[in-house]
């Protein structure tokens, strides 16, 4: 039974009425090493080097919470951490909660989190896929998903880290049809949104009637 998305609803609630001045950057990777051919985990430092030199914006690293888990991993964040904590432009968020990050994020940078579509969908705001191996990427099995079909629906593919900042550049002049294609892929994808409550509450319902007229 489709009753909606509930974390998504729930997400959009806490932020929908946000008031934070929307001036970072957020790069948020998935988990490392879980498709090491595809993923950004070896160019974190590169990226994070490359988004500093863009003035117009600072930038928030959230790592993967699993990798927070992993010493010989979370070794490496803070290794990250610790050659970039002077620059005040610069931010580690290794809380439980992404919302603070959320709401300061004009644009969100990763490679294949599943962040991408709950920041998307809740904010309406683009994301930047970084895809350091996209040729090779586009003929794999992976690519008949809808994450990764729908990448360009919701922002764009970048493969060259030096070209970051344009490319930044770009989805931030463009924020506003952004905006109107996540709109309609969000509309296409999630069912019952902003009222998954009231549809589980009514199929619980419609489920113990069942059991009680049976």
């Amino acid at each position: 039974i489709n009753t909606g998305y509930l974390k998504l609803d729930h997400v959009y609630h806490l932020i929908k009425n946000n008031k934070e001045i929307e001036d970072s950057i957020l790069l948020a990777p998935t988990k490392s090493n879980v498709f090491p051919e595809y993923d950004m985990s070896l160019f974190i430092k590169k990226i994070v080097d490359e988004i500093l030199n863009n003035k117009k914006f600072k930038l928030i690293y959230r790592p993967h919470p699993g990798d927070l888990k992993d010493q010989y991993q979370k070794k490496k964040i803070m290794d990250i951490y610790n050659y970039f904590k002077f620059n005040s432009d610069f931010t580690l968020d290794i809380n439980a909660s992404y919302l603070k990050s959320y709401k300061k994020a004009k644009i969100l940078i990763t490679d294949f989190s599943g962040t991408a579509y709950t920041y998307a969908f809740c904010k309406l705001k683009p994301v930047i896929f970084f895809s350091k191996n996209e040729k090779n990427f586009i003929n794999s099995n992976l690519a008949n998903l809808y994450y990764f079909k729908d990448r360009e629906e919701i922002g764009t593919i970048e493969s060259n880290i030096e070209n970051m900042n344009n490319t930044i550049d770009f989805v931030d002049k463009k924020i506003e049809s952004f905006s109107i294609n996540i709109n309609t892929l969000r509309y296409n994808r999630i069912e019952y949104f902003d009222n998954s409550m009231k549809q589980n509450l009514f199929n619980i319902k419609k489920i113990l009637n069942y059991e009680q007229n049976n």
